[in-house]
């Protein structure tokens, strides 16, 4: 029994060594951590910014990427530049040799039919709600109008895919 209550004493002095003679606190300890590591700002200073409408390198090929991939259980979400004054966002069946907009409601408002285009800046399509077919190619075409009044216009396959790791 006396050897353990020198065990006891000995360690609990030891803790209260250990604790004495740490002087610095938990946030000095982290900070001189940090100081080893430094962060690089030199690249905070270039902003890269996207060429925009009325821009001398703008082109009209800018607008939108070449194809779309997405699942049947996803959303499209795009946007147009933001110095745009109008833009035109429609979505065509290649299959349909009238080229007529395909319907469906898009925000509560019908996209297609007798409302042919969506006057917004964001374009957010919800696939399972928006009675496209899966596994089919659309066409996607986007026109803007710059503030200086030049149209733009731009298209891109929008391809609608069965989710295979859900099936």
């Amino acid at each position: 029994m006396k050897s353990r209550n020198i065990k006891a004493l000995i360690t609990s002095l030891l803790c209260l060594l250990f604790l004495i003679s740490c002087s610095t606190d938990v946030n000095t300890m982290i900070n001189d951590y940090n100081t080893h590591y430094t962060k690089d700002t030199s690249k905070e200073d270039e902003v890269q910014k996207s060429p925009q409408p009325g821009d001398a390198d703008f082109t009209e090929d800018q607008l939108l990427q070449d194809e779309y991939f997405v699942w049947e259980d996803a959303t499209l979400n795009l946007a147009a530049p933001e110095t745009s004054a109008e833009v035109f966002w429609r979505i065509y069946d290649p299959d349909d040799p009238t080229e007529t907009p395909l319907f469906f409601h898009l925000y509560g408002h019908p996209l297609g039919s007798d409302y042919d285009v969506w006057n917004e800046k964001t374009l957010a399509i919800k696939i399972p709600d928006s009675k496209l077919e899966i596994d089919k190619v659309y066409k996607l075409t986007l026109q803007i109008v710059s503030k200086e009044g030049k149209r733009y216009s731009d298209s891109a396959a929008l391809v609608i895919y069965r989710h295979l790791i859900l099936n």
